[in-house]
């Protein structure tokens, strides 16, 4: 078994790195050491020199910044030169068309608008990427590069800094014929990377098990420098430096993501178990699930509250009444399923996210993601729609139904847990605290002849440790302990099922 799945281990990791970008690609390559009196040759073949990502571009010839102003000063976001300021307009998206040609977007204006030359010689913002939009970057010298449009009707025509002025005092830059001085030339610098994010600050996963984790990077999701990844216990889990990983061995690993200096670290525990638990709904540090960078995400279904505070606070938190959606997270992730329309802004993840309390708070609200740590979002994040979540979860690309079942005995909470290792959701009642939800995983006397004395082992989305509620006995675990609820008070049963 574990050849088995140290090959498919190396055939993914040898698939993903066919895949993406090498890590050479995020650094600028070298331009031609010596200057040319002659635009480079402009073709649709021509080979990009600049990766990918965010960048500060320079002008050589006055050594100050691409710039642009927000359209709620300047009606055409008009492009200037300015000393650096840290402002988002010098913070610009290069990112490469399928023809070769390059878009380039200023951050500013919430980076709806790009560079565009459409009207006269001057650079301004349009708010659609179309063949005005599209422009050349051409070595020009070394660590210089010209900017071209790249289908203007004079093929010699290039940005640079020119003698006009803007209103309020700055230089433009406009369209010029090249001639190779300074102020045609641009330094592309990447914009630092301030900070780097995963989903999760702990995660298990199951023995012999294959997968890949991602992380982001700020200021700005795109990084101009590779993220190198390394697990410091490869006897437990192997990874490449792309993120795929394989687990080979029970124990636990720290996982860590570099970019630049810039590094964060994941504690992986690696599970010969079928399930295990997102074990808190109150207190979302250290569960499994990276709850705490949600601390600025609102919902506003009818009140605005955050989705995510540590503690019993109803009147701001609504995952303190989220057990139910926290079972299905817990269920979904333990099948295996995954959100296929969706971003995670902890991980920078965009599409195929595993299944944890926020992921399926995403779904059942119909939002596709937060962008920021600080977001409001609408809808209701935890009065469970098992249809609508169903519409954006899938095992191996196949659709997903849940089943519910009404006043479920133990028997058929037993049978139900032969077919579901994942486990079984169950709804419970008690008149103090009234409605609750739990994940059962196990039954631990399957021999037992009489169904009424069946006992299993649960996840308890409202505990607060593990011993409290990942994969404990029922009589052990928090709701049980804490709250009073009792097998008897079951009212429904709820499995999830990959359709026919």
């Amino acid at each position: 078994m574990m050849n088995h799945c140290c090959k498919l281990f190396f055939r993914a990791a040898a698939l993903a790195l066919a895949a993406v970008i090498s890590v050479s690609a995020f650094a600028i390559s070298p331009a031609a050491a010596e200057p040319t009196q002659d635009l480079p040759v402009k073709t649709e073949n021509t080979v990009g020199t600049i990766a990918d990502g965010y960048y500060h571009i320079r002008n050589v010839g006055t050594g100050k910044y691409l710039d642009t102003y927000d359209l709620i000063y300047d009606a055409q976001g008009t492009a200037y030169l300015d000393r650096a300021t840290g402002q988002n307009g010098q913070d610009l998206y290069v990112s490469r068309n399928t023809d070769g040609s390059y878009t380039i977007t200023p951050q500013s204006d919430g980076a709806k608008y790009v560079l565009s030359y459409a009207t006269g010689n001057n650079i301004t913002k349009a708010a659609s990427a179309g063949k005005n939009e599209s422009f050349h970057i051409l070595p020009a010298s070394e660590n210089a590069f010209a900017i071209a449009p790249a289908y203007a009707a004079d093929p010699t025509l290039v940005i640079g800094a020119s003698s006009l002025r803007t209103w309020h005092g700055f230089t433009r830059v406009a369209l010029s014929s090249f001639s190779s001085a300074a102020n045609q030339l641009w330094n592309f610098e990447a914009v630092p990377v301030t900070g780097i994010s995963m989903a999760y600050t702990e995660v298990r996963e199951r023995l012999y098990s294959v997968g890949k984790y991602y992380a982001t990077t700020a200021p700005y999701p795109v990084p101009t420098e590779a993220m190198v990844w390394s697990s410091d216990n490869e006897a437990v889990l192997l990874i490449d430096a792309d993120g795929s990983w394989c687990a080979i061995g029970v124990g636990t690993a720290k996982v860590t993501v570099s970019c630049g200096d810039m590094s964060v670290s994941c504690r992986v525990e690696v599970v010969d178990s079928p399930s295990y638990a997102f074990y808190s709904q109150h207190d979302i540090d250290g569960t499994y699930w990276n709850g705490s960078a949600l601390k600025g995400i609102y919902f506003t279904y009818g009140v605005t509250k955050r989705y995510a505070v540590d503690r019993y606070n109803r009147n701001t938190d609504w995952m303190d009444e989220g057990c139910a959606l926290t079972a299905h997270a817990i269920c979904l992730r333990n099948l295996g399923a995954t959100m296929t329309n969706g971003y995670d802004f902890r991980s920078g993840q965009n599409g195929s996210l595993p299944a944890d309390p926020y992921t399926v708070s995403l779904a059942n609200s119909g939002n596709n993601g937060a962008t920021s740590p600080n977001e409001t979002l609408y809808g209701n994040p935890i009065l469970v729609n098992h249809n609508l979540i169903a519409t954006r979860f899938t095992l191996d690309g196949k659709p997903l139904t849940c089943t519910q079942t009404y006043a479920p005995t133990l028997k058929q909470i037993k049978e139900a847990l032969d077919l579901h290792p994942e486990g079984v959701i169950v709804g419970m009642y008690n008149r103090v605290y009234e409605n609750h939800y739990l994940l059962f995983t196990k039954c631990v006397n399957p021999e037992e002849t009489n169904p009424n004395k069946y006992k299993f082992i649960v996840c308890d989305p409202a505990a607060y440790t593990p011993d409290q509620g990942d994969n404990v006995p029922f009589e052990k675990c928090y709701s049980y302990v804490s709250l009073g609820y009792r097998y008897s008070g079951a009212t429904c049963m709820l499995t999830w099922n990959v359709s026919p």
